[in-house]
């Protein structure tokens, strides 16, 4: 009697740790394989491109700006017969040689 419920006892605890295995094998299984989980970080990564690819667009946005105006300073200083040099070349220089050959020049800095 005394090895039966001793061996009883052995059992009921032994199905209680496969129990308590199942249960964390189970949590672990959601936790990986979870939809959401997926789903969640799938749209994060998605909001994060659509961040990075505004931001590119802002910086080709700006380049292009200053491009635009660069040509159309050179060309100012081109129909002034000022030759424009490498040094002359940066946005600044080329308004302040305008300056000096009388042309009033409109700050416009959005970048």
């Amino acid at each position: 009697m005394r090895t039966q419920s001793h061996e009883i006892t052995r059992l009921k605890n032994r199905l209680d740790d496969e129990k308590e295995k199942n249960d964390g094998f189970k949590a672990e299984i959601r936790r990986l394989t979870g939809a959401g989980n997926y789903r969640q970080r799938y749209e994060d990564k998605l909001r994060e491109v659509a961040i990075l690819q505004s931001r590119i667009d802002q910086g080709d946005d700006l380049i292009q700006r200053r491009d635009a105006e660069i040509l159309q300073l050179n060309n100012l200083l081109r129909e002034e017969k000022h030759r424009v040099t490498r040094r002359d070349s940066t946005i600044e220089n080329m308004r302040q040689v305008l300056r000096g050959l009388g042309y009033s020049y409109r700050e416009e800095r959005s970048y």
